[in-house]
């Protein structure tokens, strides 16, 4: 099935401190956003499916380094549990 839109390949000279803010900028954004999600994540062009749910706990997938395993972490607190 083919993609929906095209990458778009954006030049330093188009994001710099002096560049304005284009429709044709924005465009880009867009675009390259959605042709990845169907590259990658499934969609018009993509198909990519996962074998099974995957959410780094160690059980189905590896360990992350690093990873919050609590689930009392939040904006209140300032530390969590790390591994």
């Amino acid at each position: 099935m083919p993609f929906t839109t095209v990458f778009t390949s954006i030049p330093n000279g188009d994001i710099d401190v002096d560049s304005p803010i284009t429709t044709g900028l924005m465009t880009a954004y867009r675009n390259n956003d959605q042709y990845l999600l169907e590259y990658i994540g499934g969609g018009a062009g993509g198909g990519f499916t996962p074998a099974a749910a995957h959410n780094h706990d160690g059980v189905n997938s590896a360990h992350i380094q690093g990873q919050i395993i609590s689930s009392a972490y939040s904006q209140n607190t300032t530390g969590g549990s790390f591994f």
